[in-house]
């Protein structure tokens, strides 16, 4: 999508173009249908899941966090996180579960993790989201990924997402960060596009105001030339997250 001169390709031989192996934000996944005129072929899966799970729909119109539909043979549902043996109604937000004969076994040699993570036969996957009325799932975040800031749940992918509608954004991670006031509070990592210059917090927070709750509001953010990623090009938030205990963890040095 960043490669100069790509919107000038003829892509009119390209049959099909499929995103997999990381979230793909929104305002991306956009951009490159538009370059390629074509739809992407998403869903959503996990190791545990061999590594299958839903698919989107070709038809069906795109909108944030879309997963679509169990593909034949599973079954997904949304469960309580408090719990989860309790299945909660149509449009509310919880744990999505998982069975078929795709899903894993349990963990090697980690008996009380296989058992914590599942309930009645259903596999707990650790990702939040919803189902609608027309049965397509979609994915708010990873459940340890989620920020509670004045007591209100915060969906770091859904505050990317807005971040990424920037135009100076090339890549952004968010993860919660120790706040005072807040308990926790979200902080953007941001990899600006070649030749694009940093702004302010305050320029964010003007961009933002019309895209984000006041309760999701970068009230940090920092840029860097990388963001960490896995060897497979995953970003990983974990690393950051690491970081930030570490520096929180470290003693103070005395002042004289």
């Amino acid at each position: 999508m960043n490669r100069p001169g790509v919107t000038e390709v003829d892509f009119s031989s390209l049959k099909s173009c499929v995103s997999g192996g990381a979230p793909l934000p929104f305002e991306i996944q956009a951009r490159i249908e538009q370059i390629v005129g074509t739809q992407l072929n998403n869903g959503w899966g996990m190791t545990e899941t061999g590594p299958a799970g839903s698919r989107v729909p070709f038809r069906v119109p795109r909108r944030p966090g879309l997963i679509g539909v169990p593909l034949p043979g599973l079954a997904m549902r949304i469960v309580s996180m408090e719990a989860p043996g309790r299945e909660l109604p149509t449009g509310e937000i919880g744990e999505i579960a998982i069975r078929g004969p795709n899903v894993f076994a349990g963990y090697l040699d980690d008996p009380a993790g296989t058992a914590a993570s599942f309930q009645d036969g259903w596999f707990l996957t650790g990702d939040i989201g919803r189902m609608d009325e027309s049965g397509l799932f979609e994915i708010v975040d990873r459940r340890k990924n989620m920020i509670i800031s004045s007591g209100f749940n915060v969906y770091p992918a859904a505050v990317e997402n807005a971040v990424y509608e920037h135009p100076s954004v090339e890549e952004v991670i968010v993860i919660g960060v120790p706040d005072a006031y807040r308990g926790q509070s979200a902080r953007a990592y941001i990899k600006l596009k070649p030749g694009a210059q940093p702004f302010t917090l305050d320029d964010l927070s003007a961009f933002l105001a019309e895209r984000l709750g006041r309760h999701e509001m970068p009230r940090s953010v920092e840029f860097r030339d990388a963001l960490p990623r896995s060897p497979v090009g995953k970003l990983l938030p974990k690393v950051l997250m690491e970081e930030v205990a570490a520096q929180a963890a470290a003693p103070v040095a005395a002042v004289h």
